[in-house]
């Protein structure tokens, strides 16, 4: 089932966009925490695929841009991208906070069932999307999900296999 919000085209939704990121560090579990204390109706959060097949939430396929680590996020396993820092590119007074595993995000978000998601898929492979499925629905968030990625493929198989809401961008954005 489909949350009604998802459905009704007269809502008017505030979003925190990889949380709460205009102050605190982008797609950290201290992000989106801040955006609901403040009331957003919807996080938007990127989902990627580690090297031994984690979900893990950072916008970028690479490290480099967020953390103080380099390499691609499919290159490196979950140990490996906990010990990041995820918040020192923000502020010194973010130091220590980590790339959240999806499964921290749920557990999170149980408590905060008002809160919409928009899961945007950034590893743009079938896999990603049946194990990030298959995680938001352990924890019966699957009603508040919309999901979106730049890949027309992936949207269409979101669409098709799953029958799920999807979000697409406009075509000269979208790969295929």
């Amino acid at each position: 089932m489909i949350h009604p919000r998802l459905l009704d085209k007269n809502a008017r939704l505030v979003a925190g966009h990889r949380g709460m990121m205009a102050v605190y560090p982008e797609n950290t579990l201290l992000s989106f925490e801040k955006a609901i204390d403040f009331g957003v109706d919807m996080l938007e959060l990127d989902i990627n695929v580690s090297s031994d097949g984690q979900l893990v939430i950072i916008h970028d396929l690479t490290v480099d841009r967020t953390t103080n680590g380099t390499g691609a996020v499919r290159s490196l396993n979950l140990p490996e991208l906990k010990r990041l820092d995820a918040g020192i590119r923000k502020s010194e007074e973010f130091r220590g906070q980590a790339i959240p595993t999806l499964e921290e995000f749920c557990q999170l978000m149980v408590a905060h069932p008002q809160v919409l998601l928009n899961v945007e898929i950034k590893d743009r492979t079938e896999e990603c999307v049946d194990k990030t499925i298959s995680m938001l629905a352990k924890y019966n968030l699957i009603p508040l999900c919309v999901f979106a990625c730049f890949d027309a493929d992936i949207v269409k198989y979101i669409s098709r296999k799953h029958h799920l809401p999807t979000q697409g961008f406009p075509g000269f954005k979208m790969q295929h």
